[in-house]
């Protein structure tokens, strides 16, 4: 039916869809879809050899869907039951009418997405590439979506080859570099220098064509980059050249209020373009080609001119202007505006795409890139005014555009005009008195208005005293009263950027305002909006704590009932865990907060009636204690920890165990003695029960997500003392035999540091004692220097590295032969290969690795920490830093020569969103860290390593501490160098 030209066309549509059902649910038992009953072979031949007649159909409806389900056959039956089936395709793209090209295609695009693999890539590549390339060059007989499945099944083949260029190396050189990929870069040049002008509908599938050749360009360029070297001007200048041509549709259409607005389109195949995704794409393919050498001198010249750099300056502050669309929704939706309006906003437009160019462009050029934009930002408030003056009704846009371009580079222009070596002149000033303050009070353009109060706030250091009090005001003024939404959130977002930034006389006169109205925002907004109140909030009390508590009775409700309304809201209660933590370190807010809110939290650990709820609990507990005072108020040891030591004992649940380390670490911090004192009806002590925790921890069946633990048994043997020697030597063998068995990074780390710590003020005890240790059948000293030297170099945190290299070097010191005597892991062996290890290669082949002295581990260990401590110190890398730059630069691949300072990446490199996670939590680690009276009363914690270590070394080397100097014999030249040069201060 789906194929009969005499039925009617809806009924055909209307077969088709169920067969296209019938193949997801019923064609193979395999299938992850599979609904039972399944297709006789039978059946299954004859579907094939019919529905693959869909492909010639003259309907592209009818083409389109029956290319779907052969799609879907394919997926389960290719190659062992269709094994003709690319023969077919490939002889419909040689021979094939348009129509069958089309159908063909639409088929090979899943077919090179799901299906191929890379060996049957290497067989089929050769015959398809040349088709597409041919297809692609028939712009006489194909249509311009068939063209563009042509580029993007390209892209596909591009994604294989790079995933399969180490194993299979000549793929590489003979389907893509040569000769392939001259003749699609040629092909792309001239695709990308057209420009339709008198007809909309091919206007915009021509976009769509450069769509794809743009999107396959930035793979290209991101995969291969030395394969677009030579060719990269001639790419750049027509994506340019459109981003300029473009600009006067994008004002028009998007910028302007328009009522023949149009911001997408539908193609030949019924699928949505929108035009904004071709300028995602092109400002793309810019700013991977600013950092590129081959395309500097197209930014900035030998003589240090940079006249296109301004060029591209002025294209950026022309797309990061207001969209209608934009308008219409922020002004009526607060979340959405202060979603968008974030500079880490996830919501990807036009205007991000421009800031993100910005952004290269200032890591690339930071001083031209700012004269650049001190310079056109003038030009355009120029020229706006002369719009405004002549009626233009959104003349204000591109000044709300240039205020937001100068803000988001505050920090880095305040820097600059603050160093009396920077070039870069800009009138910030003059830009205050005549704009900026002006806009403060331009009701009519709230937008214009609310962005005039950010900006100030993002150079409030530079603010002179009379201004800041005067911005402060006005923006407290902003909140207070009835005004429109972007006014009122860009109010909150420079009070914060206020509390933050200014000297506390410019704030402390309107805190009582701020906190008054802030806090009454609290039950009437919601999700970002929220967070923005939240955040303002916090950094509100902390101007004066007697002030704030004043207030206690006023934000200490409301601050519970925010978390009772989002406890497991992860964006919305670490927020309320800060206000938490500073309500309860203000000394004069303590008492009256924690005797309302603790009753609440106890009674959830108490009935624990939703585990995540809990966890939340615990976490807004631990705040109370962490920033309450030492020795514990009595309602904490009496009240709270009795349920918090039950909850631990008998809960699995690992977010509760987790904040529940957490918090405990906090208890025993703040009142070891009270809890060694508390106990229970049967005489039992809170340490008893923190031990038996422990110990509970430390067995075989528990799992390894304990992260904290380690900081926990360290507070623990801290601050109980002699109360903890009777089971100490007890818990460290158990310690050491979870540490045998381990196998997580984190939870080794975590374990390691006890061991660690206890070098530093035990070392000969811990020597002894692991020695003397028998764990499993193996010496206890050689489980834990095996582990900790395999593991020290991946520990996460400068203070725990710290820590860790301090207690390695005395071990070193000590010279004990039992530790001389210990081999561990050294360097890799490495085998010539050209192939890609992958799992069940390495299971049949697992890593060899040499075997060393435990001593000469250490050095090994030491010599690396030495060069990494620079940024852990905050100093300046010094020469011993750069030794080795010549000879790294010629292992650099070749692959990556066009590139400065950016690695080629990688499809099994981890994602962009864990990269930010990971360093956010090493921040958050950080002030954890600073926030710890004890480890900021330690002398580790004031020690620079890089000191540390160089006298380290030197003092070895001077009295061949333990052999040194035959130890450094055995060191690699590059460790040997470096060495060198610490003690003798030569290179040779």
């Amino acid at each position: 039916m789906t194929i009969s030209q005499d039925v009617d066309i809806s009924y055909r549509q209307s077969a088709v869809i169920n067969l296209k059902n019938y193949v997801v649910s019923h064609w193979s038992s395999t299938s992850e879809t599979f609904a039972g009953i399944e297709t006789t072979e039978e059946a299954k031949a004859i579907v094939r050899e019919v529905i693959f007649n869909g492909l010639s159909d003259p309907s592209n409806k009818i083409r389109v869907a029956s290319a779907y389900v052969i799609s879907k056959i394919a997926h389960n039956d290719w190659p062992d039951y269709w094994p003709d089936l690319l023969d077919l395709l490939i002889s419909l793209l040689k021979t094939g009418s348009p129509e069958q090209v089309h159908g063909a295609m639409r088929v090979m695009t899943e077919f090179v997405t799901h299906d191929i693999t890379e060996v049957q890539f290497s067989q089929i590549a050769p015959i398809l590439l040349p088709e597409l390339l041919r297809i692609l060059r028939s712009d006489q007989v194909y249509s311009y979506r068939t063209r563009g499945r042509s580029i993007a099944i390209f892209r596909h083949c591009i994604e294989i080859l790079f995933i399969c260029k180490e194993e299979h190396p000549e793929a590489t050189e003979s389907f893509l570099m040569a000769p392939v990929i001259p003749d699609w870069l040629q092909i792309f040049i001239n695709i990308l220098k057209q420009h339709t002008t008198d007809n909309e509908e091919r206007e915009f599938e021509e976009y769509g064509l450069k769509l794809e050749v743009v999107k396959c360009l930035n793979l290209i360029i991101k995969y291969f980059p030395k394969l677009l070297s030579s060719y990269l001007i001639a790419l750049l200048e027509p994506i340019w050249l459109d981003l300029v041509h473009q600009r006067e549709r994008f004002i028009n259409n998007f910028i302007r209020p328009s009522s023949d607005f149009i911001s997408t389109c539908q193609d030949s195949d019924g699928e949505v373009f929108g035009f904004e995704y071709l300028l995602f794409a092109q400002f793309e393919f810019v700013g991977l080609s600013v950092r590129k050498k081959s395309a500097k001198p197209l930014f900035v010249q030998d003589n240090g001119e940079s006249t296109f750099l301004k060029q591209v300056v002025w294209i950026i502050l022309s797309y990061m202007q207001m969209t209608k669309e934009q308008v219409e929704t922020w002004l009526t939706d607060a979340n959405q505006f202060v979603a968008d309006d974030d500079d880490e906003t996830f919501n990807f437009t036009v205007r991000v795409a421009a800031g993100d160019l910005l952004e290269i462009l200032l890591e690339k050029f930071p001083e031209k890139t700012l004269q650049a934009l001190a310079e056109t930002t003038q030009h355009l408030i120029e020229e706006s005014n002369i719009a405004r003056a002549a009626g233009d009704s959104v003349w204000w846009k591109v000044q709300e555009a240039c205020l937001k371009a100068v803000g988001f580079v505050s920090n880095e222009l305040i820097t600059a005009l603050q160093d009396k070596a920077s070039k870069v002149k800009f009138d910030l000033p003059g830009l205050f008195e005549h704009v900026v303050f002006d806009h403060l009070t331009a009701t009519e353009y709230p937008f214009l208005q609310g962005r005039a109060f950010v900006f100030a706030s993002q150079y409030a250091v530079m603010l002179p005293g009379e201004l800041a009090s005067r911005y402060v005001s006005e923006a407290v003024c902003a909140i207070q009263g009835i005004g429109a939404i972007p006014v009122k959130v860009s109010a909150l977002r420079a009070l914060q950027n206020f509390c933050r930034h200014l000297d506390v006389q410019y704030v402390a006169p309107f805190q009582s305002n701020i906190i008054e109205n802030v806090a009454n925002l609290l039950n009437i907004v919601s999700e970002d909006s929220l967070i923005l109140v939240l955040e303002t909030l916090e950094e509100a009390i902390k101007i004066n704590h007697v002030v704030t508590a004043r207030y206690e009775n006023l934000i200490g409700p409301l601050i519970i009932d925010v978390w009772m309304k989002h406890p497991t809201d992860h964006t919305i209660y670490p927020l309320v865990t800060d206000i938490f933590e500073e309500l309860s370190s203000n000394v004069d807010v303590h008492a009256s907060f924690q005797a309302r809110a603790l009753p609440p939290l106890a009674n959830i650990l108490i009935n624990n009636t939703d585990p995540a709820v809990t966890a939340s609990a615990i976490d807004l507990i631990a705040s109370l204690v962490k920033g309450g005072p030492s020795p514990l108020p009595s309602p904490y040891i009496e009240h709270v920890f009795p349920p918090l030591m039950h909850l631990m004992l008998t809960t699995e649940d690992r977010s509760i165990l987790q904040n529940g380390e957490i918090c405990l670490k906090y208890f025993v911090q703040k009142d070891c003695t009270r809890i060694a004192e508390w106990n229970d009806v049967n005489g039992k002590t809170g340490l008893d029960y923190v031990i038996q925790f422990i110990a509970k921890s430390l067995q075989p069946t528990e799992s390894e997500s304990a992260t904290f633990f380690g900081d926990l048994v360290v507070k623990l043997i801290e601050k109980a003392g002699n109360r903890l020697l009777p089971v100490l030597p007890e818990l460290l063998r158990a310690v050491a035999a979870k540490l045998e068995s381990a196998r997580t990074a984190t939870f080794i780390q975590s374990l390691l540091m006890i061991f660690a710590h206890l070098t530093l003020n035990q070392k000969s005890t811990v020597i002894n004692f692991m020695s003397e240790s028998v764990i499993n059948g193996k010496n206890g000293l050689d489980i834990l220097l095996n582990t900790w030297l395999e593991n020290h170099d991946s520990f996460q945190g400068h203070y725990n590295i710290k820590i860790s290299a301090i207690a390695l070097s005395e071990l070193f010191l000590s010279c004990d032969p039992r530790i001389q005597n210990i081999k561990v892991k050294g360097d890799l062996i490495i085998k010539p290969s050209s192939k890609i290890m992958t799992r069940s290669r390495t299971r049949q082949n697992p890593h060899q690795y040499v075997y060393i002295s435990a001593t000469l581990k250490i050095i090994k260990l030491l010599v690396s920490d030495l060069q990494n401590a620079a940024e852990g110190d905050n100093l300046k890398r010094s020469e011993l830093d750069d030794i080795l730059d010549d000879e790294e630069a010629i292992e650099t691949d070749d692959d990556d020569d066009e590139w400065e300072d950016v690695e080629e990446p990688s499809p099994f490199a981890p994602s962009e969103d864990y990269i930010v996670l990971s360093e956010f939590n090493k921040i958050r680690e950080l002030e954890d860290l600073e926030d710890d009276p004890d480890i900021k009363d330690s002398p580790i914690y004031h020690t620079n390593l890089r000191e540390y270590l160089m006298d380290f070394f030197r003092h070895c080397a001077s009295h061949n501490i333990n052999n040194f100097a035959e130890i450094c014999s055995a060191l690699n030249e590059e460790e040997q160098l470096k060495l060198r040069f610490v003690i003798t201060g030569s290179r040779t």
